[in-house]
């Protein structure tokens, strides 16, 4: 399956959580750019970006997922915007005011440990465990 289908598959997934979540301001924005991963060294694990959520000052929350976003990703980022309903965004929330001619808002990223079974998980862990040349200069 192509990836733009695996995302109209996700979005109508959600499609009825988000219908429900209208009521509480909670929309979906346009999407942002591909999937970005982050291998976390320590833990020999992976953490994924899968979205941002944005808080306008009239209290309209918009859900932005990267594109392939879905699953427990999607899952995740919901979540999030369920949270900023009942919490408002605080610097200590690790929320970021931004302030725009068009209006201010809050805005924050969501970051998650990416699931095992991703694919860019399995291709760093494999990356990870390749022997590492040194070259000498002659």
């Amino acid at each position: 399956m192509t990836n733009i289908w695996k995302e109209v598959f996700a979005l109508d997934e959600y499609r009825a959580t988000l219908e429900m979540l209208r009521p509480l301001g909670i929309t979906l924005g346009k999407r942002l750019s591909q999937p970005m991963y982050y291998y976390w060294d320590d833990q020999d694990g992976v953490l994924v970006v899968v979205g941002a959520i944005i808080v306008r000052q009239n209290g309209a929350i918009i859900v932005r997922p990267r594109t392939d976003c879905h699953g427990e990703y999607l899952n995740t980022l919901i979540g999030h915007a369920e949270n900023a309903f009942r919490t408002p965004p605080s610097k200590a929330g690790n929320w970021i005011f931004c302030r725009r001619k068009s209006g201010n808002y809050w805005h924050t990223t969501v970051i998650m440990q990416a699931e095992d079974g991703d694919p860019v998980t399995r291709a760093l862990h494999a990356a990870n465990r390749l022997p590492i040349f040194k070259m000498e200069l002659i």
